[in-house]
This record gives C-alpha cells, sequence and structure tokens, in this order.
C-alpha cells in the first residue's frame, strides 16, 4: 500500500459540458481509460485547473456565460502546456475554424463523436502534452548544464591562475617557519637593547608563518575541489529519452535552418532511454545538425538535413545526415581526433566533432562518420542502453 500512495497521478483530462446526459456519456465512455475531471461550465473548470494542471481539456463549443472557446483561450493563458480540445456541431465548423486557430486549439471534435476516434484524439493529446513537458524540463536542465559549464571553465581558468601564487606562500611561509630559532635569538638581543617593539614583531614573526601556511593550504583545497568540479562528469548513470531530445533540438534549430535555407527533417520514433545525460544528447545533436546545416556553399542546389534515430545493436543509433558538398578523406580522417575544422577561417573552431567523439565515447558509445564529396556526409552516434 506505501508503494501504491507514492505512485504518480495519471495524467488528468477535464471535460466540460452544460448538458447532464453529455457529461454523463462522456463519464461512462473514457472513465476506465483516462483520469477524469467532469465540469458543468467553464467557471467550474477553471477551479479544477486552479487545483490540479491538466493534460488535456476538452469543452463543448454552446455553453451559456461562457463558451468553449472563451474557456479554451483562458486555459491557454494558464496552463501553455494543457492540450485543448473543442466538441462543435456539425453546422459550426466553417464559422469556427478562424476563431480555433485564433485560440490555437489542438483539435476539433464534430459532435456526434465516436468513442473509438476519441479515445485515439484523447491518447494522442495526453502523449503531446507529456513530451511538452520533459521538454520543459529539459530546456532548464540544458541551461543548468550551459551555466555549469561556463563556470566550470572558469573555475579551470582560476585553478590555472591561483596555482603558482600559492605554491609561492606555500613555500616562504615554510621559510619563514625554518627561522623561527634565529628570530627567538634576535628577540632576545633586542629586548636586551630595550628594542621592545622590534622584539615584539619579531616574536610574532613564526605565528603569522603558521597562519599563512594554514591560510595557503586551505586555498590550495579550494583550488582542488575546483579542479574536480571541471573535470567531465561520467556518464554511467545517465539516462535520456531519445524522442523527448530529438522534438527539443527540432525546435531549437529549427530557426537557423531556415536562416540558411536548409530543409530540416526529423524522425524521432518511440526509443528506450539512452546512457547519456539529456543536456549531453541535446549538445551533440545540435553540434551535429547545425554543422550540417552549414555544410552547403551559396548555391548548392539540394539543401536537407535528416535526423533519424533506430533501435540498434542493443542500443540506439541517431544520425544527421546531409545533402552537402562532402568532406575530403584527408581531412575526415583526421576531424574529432584533433583540433581541425572544414569551415572557413573565423567559422569554425574544430572543437564540436571532438566534442561529440568524446561525449559518445565517454557514455562507451562509438561514434563514426562517413562522407561522399559532392554527395553529402553522415554523422552516425551509436549509444548504449541506460541502466
Amino acid at each position: 500500500m506505501p508503494d501504491e500512495a507514492k505512485a504518480p497521478k495519471a495524467p488528468l483530462i477535464i471535460y466540460v459540458d452544460d448538458e447532464s446526459a453529455n457529461r454523463i456519456v462522456f463519464d461512462a465512455a473514457f472513465k476506465n481509460m483516462f483520469r477524469l475531471a467532469i465540469a458543468s461550465s467553464g467557471e467550474e473548470a477553471l477551479k479544477l485547473l486552479a487545483a490540479e494542471q491538466p493534460a488535456v481539456v476538452v469543452s463543448d463549443q454552446r455553453m451559456p456565460g461562457m463558451t468553449g472557446l472563451e474557456l479554451l483561450n483562458r486555459v491557454k493563458e494558464l496552463s501553455p502546456d494543457t492540450e485543448r480540445i473543442v466538441l462543435t456541431a456539425y453546422s459550426d465548423q466553417d464559422p469556427m475554424l478562424d476563431a480555433i486557430n485564433r485560440v490555437k486549439v489542438g483539435r476539433y471534435v464534430v459532435k456526434p463523436w465516436d468513442k473509438k476516434e476519441l479515445a485515439a484524439v484523447l491518447t494522442g493529446a495526453v502523449e503531446a502534452y507529456g513530451i511538452r513537458r520533459q521538454m520543459r524540463e529539459l530546456e532548464v536542465q540544458l541551461i543548468d548544464a550551459q551555466r555549469s559549464e561556463v563556470l566550470g571553465r572558469l573555475a579551470g581558468g582560476l585553478v590555472h591562475d591561483m596555482a603558482s601564487p600559492l605554491a609561492s606562500i606555500v613555500a616562504n611561509a615554510e621559510r619563514l617557519r625554518d627561522g623561527t630559532a634565529l628570530f627567538k635569538e634576535v628577540a632576545a638581543a633586542l629586548k636586551a637593547e630595550r628594542r621592545l617593539d622590534d622584539a615584539e614583531a619579531l616574536t610574532e614573526l613564526p605565528d603569522i608563518a603558521n597562519d599563512l601556511t594554514n591560510a595557503a593550504k586551505y586555498l590550495t583545497s579550494l583550488v582542488s575541489g575546483l579542479r574536480e568540479y571541471w573535470r567531465p562528469p561520467s556518464s554511467s548513470a545517465a539516462a535520456a529519452n531519445p524522442k523527448v531530445v530529438l522534438q527539443f533540438v527540432s525546435s531549437v534549430v529549427g530557426a537557423r535552418a531556415r536562416e540558411l535555407d536548409v530543409e530540416l527533417r526529423f524522425d524521432s520514433p518511440d526509443l528506450p532511454m539512452v546512457r547519456l545525460s539529456a543536456p549531453e544528447l541535446c549538445q551533440l545533436l545540435v553540434n551535429l545538425v547545425v554543422n550540417a546545416c552549414q555544410a552547403f556553399p551559396k548555391d548548392w542546389p539540394v539543401r536537407r538535413v535528416t535526423v533519424a534515430a533506430k533501435a540498434l545493436d542493443g542500443g540506439v543509433e541517431i544520425s544527421v545526415s546531409d545533402t552537402g558538398k562532402g568532406i575530403p578523406l584527408e581531412l575526415l580522417e583526421q576531424l574529432g581526433t584533433r583540433q581541425i575544422t572544414t569551415k572557413p577561417v573565423g567559422e569554425g573552431t574544430g572543437l564540436g566533432v571532438m566534442v561529440c567523439r568524446a561525449m559518445v565515447e565517454r557514455a562507451r558509445g562509438r561514434f563514426t562518420l562517413h562522407s561522399t564529396q559532392s554527395v553529402g556526409t553522415v554523422a552516425r552516434a551509436w549509444l548504449p542502453l541506460a541502466t
């Protein structure tokens, strides 16, 4: 019983209709398939939404007080990730199209609805909501990863710059401590000469040396901690959903592809989790897709990049292929093994493919590049399944 109490709730669907008979029919048809909340008005539905974010809101259009589209417009403002479906009579279909487009309703269903068809619509809407929520979480993770990367680079620079001064401080403090016996003799001579202030200053030098040594050692331990933080994390316990990441990357790089006049195709089937964190997989794919989009000379005739994923050899293979000019064999053999770029001076650093290869191999995967001049290039990353 305790485990069942902690199990996550199924996604919620809110159904709104002012007619009691319609509410009874909907509840009877779908209560065994989905977790439902039934409302008789737009106002009641908004109260339900305030208590829990629903995956889907299904509303009849013709209701007194607040119409279905008016309600779904409020839902869009209050819960942007929620899928919205409006039920409408056949006679209202044409006049509503413009209004539906303005409210950005996910689907409209003409009454009387068919149970099997509406069940498929609701299932798809719940899945779309789940993917959208995962993409939101991935966006947050990616921002955190980028912030960590920046902090890591700053930490790496700090480690490098502080190492030599700290070593010098520790060495000089040790030399001061080595002179403790001599300081005591000189201090005694100064006291005999009644030079008490000078004698007191010399007497304090051993304590100052101890304080310097302890402070320097403490700073050294902090620097060592920063060095550990800067090292790339292990991916052995990481896991990412390829479908969610692919859809997120599609939204991220879409504008760049349009800017470069490149047709971008994404195939994102349902696949098992892979052994790489979601931000790392996102970084890997963004690097490869942007590189592919930049593979076309100005007047290249066929400008297409295809991203595909499939289960293969007990893992998942993700490929990014382009129809660009290809990479000369002598450069292809070196890409990813050392800092080299195929882009014009000032446009590439040669680090992208190196980072991708290192990331995949750290997850115990395989990274390969194949290219044929005037035909195109294919980058493949095979990743083991998450454990």
